[in-house]
């Protein structure tokens, strides 16, 4: 195998070796981001503006936006590459470059712990329990907007949708109520003549 790739990269473009040299540096897991590909050079969504665009006169835009949280893409060429920062970009469709946006990671959210099965915060109702033969509860309540909490046991476990939840006082259950997002407080203001 390695002498393969030795000879395919001496009859490589200098395009195709830096191309061959990400698709290597991602498959070995060196990059701490993953990107999605787009065609086209990066562009803000709205496709207007060059989204905060960095010129680099060299190829190390990987491991520029890898290590730099405001990053949110970058296009590579054989002897330049630029990187995009604090505006989320996409390809603009032009088809001799591809757009590299990071994919951004999201935060898991916190949860409370109660003791008992969680229940609607009346204590009356079973809050949109939805129950599972598995125990990957935690993952999908992570990843689901609409759950507000779970219980796991040891084979099975339940998530609850669409209203607060809180442990109903049953010693054998631990119910996790998932905290919910602050909303940013209105500000407004008085103008007096």
């Amino acid at each position: 195998l390695l002498y393969t790739i030795k000879f395919e990269v001496l009859t490589m473009t200098t395009k195709q070796l830096v191309i061959l040299t990400l698709t290597v540096l991602m498959l070995i897991g060196k990059g701490a981001a993953k990107y999605k590909e787009s065609v086209g050079a990066c562009r803000a969504l709205d496709g207007k503006y060059t989204a905060g665009l960095t010129l680099h006169r060299d190829t190390a835009c990987v491991e520029r936006c890898d290590s730099d949280a405001t990053c949110t893409g970058y296009v590579m060429e054989s002897t330049w590459c630029e990187t995009y920062h604090n505006e989320p970009v996409t390809g603009d469709g032009s088809t001799q470059w591809r757009c590299h946006t990071k994919e951004q990671k999201k935060e898991s959210p916190s949860y409370t712990t109660s003791v008992g099965a969680c229940r609607a915060l009346d204590g009356k109702g079973h809050a949109g329990l939805t129950y599972y033969k598995d125990t990957a509860c935690g993952e999908r309540c992570d990843s689901d907007a609409t759950c507000t909490g779970y219980v796991m046991e040891s084979t099975w476990c339940e998530t609850y949708h669409n209203e607060p939840v809180t442990g109903d006082g049953r010693t054998h259950w631990k119910c996790h109520t998932k905290e919910q997002e602050k909303e940013e407080e209105e500000t407004s203001y008085t103008t007096s003549v």
